[in-house]
């Protein structure tokens, strides 16, 4: 897996930006990767991180509360 830029939403690191980070370091830190960011030329992906015990529909809602809905 490679490294990756992650956000964080929710939990005790809500609203930090840490990079690199990897999927083992997040685990540690009890976080999980709820989506995954195309990377453009030679930056690093931006992953949204969410707290291991959140369900997929928590952590939505948190997104979206952060970031609201886009555009279409």
């Amino acid at each position: 897996m490679l490294d990756f830029k992650a956000e964080f939403v929710g939990g005790s690191h809500s609203g930090e930006v840490i990079s690199p980070m990897s999927e083992v370091e997040l685990n540690k830190l009890g976080y999980r990767v709820h989506l995954r960011g195309t990377p453009s030329g030679d930056e690093m992906p931006v992953y949204v991180v969410v707290p291991i015990e959140w369900s997929a529909d928590e952590a939505h809602r948190a997104i979206m509360q952060r970031w609201g809905k886009r555009r279409r």
